[in-house]
């Protein structure tokens, strides 16, 4: 029977059907009034339709036999063999009254009894997230109640095909969570699809109660800080072992079986890099997808990347405003104030991405700045970090607490070209090139153009009259495009800061982000107010990093990276034109290439792919920089010089993974596996150095952006599927 069928697909078990009465029962006075009546109704017809059933000439008198008890006694004076029983004596009356009330108030004190009862214990249970459902179809997992959860929930409920269930399991208060995530939801039709438990995310009984095995998709996201304190990231992977280990024992031996992706969020990003560029679960990568992300990089990628991680209204700019072609002057300056978790995320984005082709053709660098209290100790922690990168990048510390400040005379330290600084007491240590570096990579013949980025540390705080001078002179830069993100974590502090600037450089900026942690409300009323007066500088202002609005929606740029680690399999007269098929975007091949993708000569795949998102991330810089329009046929010209851009944000991107460049006494490894798999890699250098056939490689790629953005215009959800086709090469310089 279809109905039946229908009705089976949406409950599927008995215990589904609890969830539906459970919420019913959760709610206000009338509804669980109704619902009650509901059910006693029910009851009342069955047991009419059965009493009908069984031999009652009118359907109306089931019913009286049901509510009038006399019947069994004989005492109606209507009941047809009354004369063999006889008339009952008075005795009798009162005999049969008294037992038949007695049976009707305990029969009935039972029932009503056991009835509430049973409503409270089930609202209770729902309530308090001790109750379980057995959800086996369709369903997504999140487990943990981090502040995120609510906008995780919109993005999962807003892509085409949504799931009929979202799974979440916490420790937090269960109501809570329930209301936060139900007032936060943009269609409240939704609400019938969110189910909470309560329980530890570590306990391996709470995981199996989720049946993860049979998920689509699965989100560790963790507590917030009051609940995880500094253990986060350790239970977080904790939590993904044991989910590893469970579903390993359930799993079917199905080589075919898709494995599910598992997106791991870890709070530190020195946590995150690592779990970024190493394959920790080989053993069970064809069951779990291991996904690392980081909230701070994610809220980076939407400010710095608005084009392929946008919200809407989009309020983010790039870091350029015009086009900077290889005769531009112009220098893009990013100006961090704090180095906070938000602060150095943003600076690391802005590392992939800003690389402009006037680098190759007049050595104009981007500049990121650094100012912070402890810089002098951030600074240690973050090139100890990125240890490769500063024994070949030009860099700078300045104490702006140690400089003369008194009276009306202030030390002007910026430098608007640091070949020439216009501050000898403050030098810029250029390890490649300095006589009395140490760097192990000076004399190698590497080249002269391996990293396009400049970093500068200055300690001190924001209101230091030297810094202040230190942000005027960076705004009135006729030849830098400024920036200026405010990445402190106190939002009463970040704001005052801001509104506080000196006037040039409100005006004259470029843009003023300033991080709000919980809402945007202060600095999205400063901007509205600022509206009324034309001009006003306060306009500047851009509230990002509030927690509500966290946009974990990141289906265009794996798509992109997907796209792009398929070119690179691509042969030399091929092109992506073989993805469109009758005016659909068929994505068989691109995905498999995806799946199948294996560590290439010693190098970890996540590795692998976290270079290819990357990649992704910065294509909308390397079109934007050189004004291509999308749609547009790449020349020749721009060709060159896209493959220059790539060659140095690769090299960029690879020594923050932790690679170096060849030296010439790594003569002892004989292969390039066994150079990789001590992260090393022959193709970090200058792009003139480089190869023949390592260049066309850059050049094939450059060529398909064009068809790589048309695929974004056409992507469609419901159409992007992961069905199987043909294979494709692996990179080898990727």
């Amino acid at each position: 029977m279809p109905w039946l069928t229908a009705m089976w697909e949406k409950f599927g078990h008995p215990r589904k059907l609890f969830f539906i009465i459970d919420r019913r029962l959760s709610g206000n006075f009338m509804k669980q009034f109704c619902w009650i009546f509901f059910i006693v109704s029910i009851v009342l017809i069955i047991l009419g339709l059965l009493g009908w059933w069984a031999g009652a000439d009118h359907p109306y008198k089931t019913f009286i036999h049901i509510f009038n008890p006399q019947y069994d006694f004989g005492l109606n004076p209507e009941i047809q063999n009354a004369k063999t029983i006889g008339t009952p004596s008075h005795l009798q009356r009162i005999i049969g009254f008294i037992i038949t009330m007695i049976g009707s108030l305990l029969l009935t004190g039972l029932l009503t009894t056991t009835l509430i009862n049973w409503v409270d214990r089930r609202k209770e249970r729902w309530q308090s997230g001790e109750a379980r459902y057995h959800i086996t179809k369709n369903f997504v997992t999140i487990i943990g109640t981090h502040k995120m959860v609510s906008n995780l929930c919109n993005t999962l409920l807003s892509k085409g095909d949504i799931p009929r269930w979202i799974v979440i399991l916490g420790s937090r208060d269960t109501d809570e969570v329930r209301k936060e995530i139900f007032e936060s939801l943009i269609d409240k039709n939704h609400r019938k699809r969110i189910v909470v438990y309560k329980g530890d995310r570590s306990s391996k009984l709470n995981i199996t109660s989720l049946n993860p095995e049979k998920a689509r998709e699965i989100y560790i996201i963790g507590e917030n800080f009051p609940e995880d304190g500094f253990d986060h990231d350790t239970v977080n992977l904790e939590t993904y072992y044991t989910l590893s280990a469970f579903i390993a024992e359930k799993a079917d031996n199905n080589k075919k079986r898709k494995p599910i992706k598992c997106h791991v969020m870890f709070e530190y990003q020195s946590t995150f890099t690592a779990f970024q560029y190493f394959d920790i679960d080989k053993a069970n990568c064809h069951l779990l997808d291991f996904i690392p992300f980081n909230y701070y990089e994610n809220w980076a990628q939407q400010v710095l990347v608005p084009d392929l991680m946008s919200q809407k209204p989009n309020i983010y700019k790039p870091l350029y405003n015009t086009p900077i072609d290889p005769k531009s002057k112009k220098r893009v300056h990013l100006i961090i104030v704090g180095m906070s978790k938000m602060g150095v995320a943003m600076a690391i984005e802005a590392a992939q991405v800003a690389h402009f082709p006037n680098f190759s053709s007049r050595g104009v660098r981007t500049l990121i700045t650094f100012i912070d209290r402890n810089a002098a100790r951030e600074m240690t922690f973050f090139k100890g970090r990125f240890s490769n990168l500063f024994e070949i990048s030009r860099h700078r510390y300045v104490n702006a607490n140690q400089l003369p400040s008194s009276g009306y005379s202030v030390e002007h330290f910026y430098d608007a070209n640091p070949s020439s600084p216009v501050s000898k007491a403050h030098k810029w240590l250029d390890p490649m090139n300095d006589v009395d570096s140490t760097s192990r990579f000076k004399d190698e013949n590497l080249g002269d153009n391996i990293v396009d980025i400049d970093w500068e540390f200055i300690e001190g705080d924001i209101s230091n009259p030297n810094i202040r001078a230190y942000l005027i002179d960076a705004a009135s830069d006729p030849d830098s495009v400024t920036n200026l993100a405010i990445c402190l974590p106190v939002t009463p502090e970040a704001v005052s800061a801001a509104i506080y600037l000196p006037e040039k450089v409100l005006l004259d900026s470029h843009q003023i982000l300033v991080q709000q942690s919980t809402t945007d409300a202060l600095v999205s009323a400063i901007r509205k107010g600022s509206d009324a007066i034309n001009g006003h500088p306060l306009m500047k202002l851009v509230p990002f990093g509030m927690i509500d609005r966290s946009n974990y929606d990141t289906e265009r740029r794996d798509l992109l990276a997907k796209l792009i680690n398929y070119t690179y399999g691509l042969g030399p007269d091929e092109d992506l034109s073989k993805i469109y098929s009758s005016g659909e975007l068929r994505l068989k091949d691109v995905e498999k290439s995806w799946i199948e993708m294996k560590g290439n000569k010693g190098k970890p795949l996540m590795s692998m792919r976290w270079s290819n998102m990357y990649h992704a991330s910065a294509i909308y810089y390397k079109i934007g920089s050189l004004g291509i329009k999308e749609g547009a046929e790449i020349t020749t010209e721009h060709l060159a010089q896209l493959a220059r851009m790539e060659h140095l944000r690769w090299n960029v991107e690879q020594l923050m993974m932790g690679f170096r460049p060849q030296l010439s006494s790594d003569s002892r490894f004989n292969s390039a596996e066994e150079l990789r798999r001590n992260m090393i890699h022959y193709d970090i250098k200058d792009f003139d150095s480089l190869p023949e056939e390592t260049r066309d490689k850059d050049n094939g790629f450059s060529r398909n952006i064009p068809m790589m953005l048309k695929a974004l215009r056409y992507f469609d959800l419901k159409q992007y599927s992961c069905e199987k086709g043909t294979d494709s090469g692996e990179d080898d310089k990727k």
